[in-house]
C-alpha cells in the first residue's frame, strides 16, 4: 500500500528528532579539555573541606566510570562518580587531585587540579577614637567615625616561599561593592581606610588577596557593626587614681566629704577626653552646675557639709561635629551628715 504524503513527513520528522537527541555517550569525549571540574568553595583555606562536581557539555559523565584520586592514592571510583569531596592540608601543603575518566573512542582521560591551601585574616579598629588607658580591647566602630581594616595573607608558593604581605594583590569591597575603594586596592596595599555611615548599620567588607601571577587566591570578608558610645563614670581617689575596676552604677555613696567623679567618653572620635571637639554639661538635680572645682571638663568635684541626703548627678556628653556621638549618663548619690554645699567640675 503506497504511503502518504503525510505519512512520509511523520516518519523523517520523527527520525530527525531522534538524531537531534541521541548524543553518543562516548564518541564526543576526545580531550581532557571537555571535562570540567567545579570546585567547591574555589580558594579553599587550610583543613577545608572541598567538594568537586565532574561535568560534560560533549557527553553524558553519569554513564562513564570516574576514577579520583588524591596525592596518587586512589579515593573513589566507580560508574556516574562524578562528585568528590576532600579535605585540603594545612598553608603550604598542595594537594594535587585526579580526575580519569574512561571514554570508549578515546580511552582513558586525565585532568588534574592542584589545591594550595591559602588564607587571609582580617584585623579591624577604630582610628582616632578614645579609650582609657589599660583598656584591654579595640576602639569599637560609631557613627561617623574613622575605620581601618588591615589584611595579613598566608600564602606559600610551590617552592616552598612564603609571600610578604607587601607582595599581594589586594582587592577590597565594601558591602560587596568596590565603587568606595577602587583607589585603595592594588598591589601591595594591605589596608584601608573608611568612615562609618551616620546610619546604624553594618559593613561588610571583603578582601580578595592574590600572588602577582593569580595561583595563589585567598578571600575574607569580615561584619563591622555600629556601636553606640558609652559614657561610664569612675570614682577618682587623690591617692589611687581612677578606680577603673569599680564603675560607678545607678547609686553612689558617698565615704568621705569629698569625691571627685571622673567620665570616660568610650569610642567618641577624639583621641584625648579633654579634647576641645567634647564637651561635658554637669547637671545636679537638672541645674547646671557652674566651673569651680576641677580643672578638667571630664571631672566633677562634689563636697558636703553635715547632714545627709541624695541629689541626681546627670551628664551629657557631646561631639563637636559628629551629632550622633552623643550620650547622656546619670545616677542619684548619697551624701553624708547633712547636705551637699559645693559641687563644681
Amino acid at each position: 500500500e503506497t504511503m502518504s504524503i503525510k505519512s512520509v513527513a511523520k516518519i523523517l520528522l520523527s527520525v530527525i528528532l531522534c538524531g537531534a537527541f541521541a548524543v553518543p555517550v562516548f564518541a564526543q569525549l576526545t580531550s581532557s579539555e571537555n571535562l570540567n571540574v567545579q570546585a567547591t568553595p574555589e580558594n579553599p583555606g587550610p583543613f577545608e573541606t572541598v567538594v568537586l562536581d565532574l561535568s560534560s557539555y560533549r557527553v553524558d559523565v553519569d554513564r562513564l566510570h570516574i576514577s579520583w584520586y588524591v596525592d596518587d592514592k586512589l579515593e573513589l571510583a566507580g560508574i556516574g562518580k562524578k562528585k568528590f569531596s576532600f579535605t585540603t592540608k594545612g598553608v603550604g601543603f598542595p594537594s594535587t587531585i585526579r580526575v580519569l575518566v574512561r571514554s570508549g573512542t578515546a580511552g582513558t582521560l586525565t585532568k588534574t587540579l592542584v589545591f594550595s591551601p591559602t588564607e587571609v585574616d582580617l584585623l579591624w579598629e577604630a582610628i582616632g577614637s578614645y579609650t582609657p588607658p589599660f583598656y584591654r580591647g579595640k576602639a569599637l566602630a560609631t557613627p561617623e567615625a574613622t575605620m581601618a581594616v588591615v589584611a595579613i595573607p598566608h600564602m606559600v608558593t610551590q617552592g616552598a616561599s612564603a609571600l610578604g604581605i607587601k607582595d599581594v594583590v589586594y582587592k577590597w569591597k565594601r558591602n560587596f561593592s568596590y565603587a568606595d575603594f577602587y583607589d585603595q586596592s592594588g598591589y601591595g596595599n594591605n589596608y584601608v581606610f573608611f568612615r562609618k555611615d551616620l546610619g546604624k548599620r553594618t559593613d561588610t567588607i571583603t578582601v580578595e588577596a592574590s600572588s602577582l601571577d593569580g595561583k595563589l587566591t585567598a578571600v575574607k570578608n569580615i561584619h563591622i557593626p555600629s556601636y553606640d558610645p558609652k559614657v561610664i563614670l569612675y570614682e577618682h581617689r587623690p591617692l589611687e587614681g581612677i578606680r577603673y575596676e569599680h564603675a560607678v552604677g545607678n547609686t553612689f555613696t558617698m565615704q568621705n566629704k569629698e569625691v571627685l567623679i571622673s567620665a570616660e567618653p568610650y569610642f567618641f572620635s577624639v583621641k584625648d577626653k579633654d579634647s576641645s571637639n567634647i564637651s561635658y554639661a554637669w547637671l545636679l538635680d537638672n541645674k547646671q552646675v557652674a566651673d569651680t572645682e576641677s580643672d578638667k571638663k571630664s571631672e566633677l568635684a562634689l563636697r558636703t557639709e553635715g547632714g545627709s541626703g541624695k541629689a541626681r548627678v546627670s551628664l551629657r556628653v557631646t561631639h563637636a561635629t559628629k551629632i550622633l556621638q552623643f550620650l547622656e549618663q546619670s545616677f542619684t548619690i548619697n551624701f553624708g551628715e547633712t547636705s551637699a554645699t559645693s559641687f563644681g567640675f
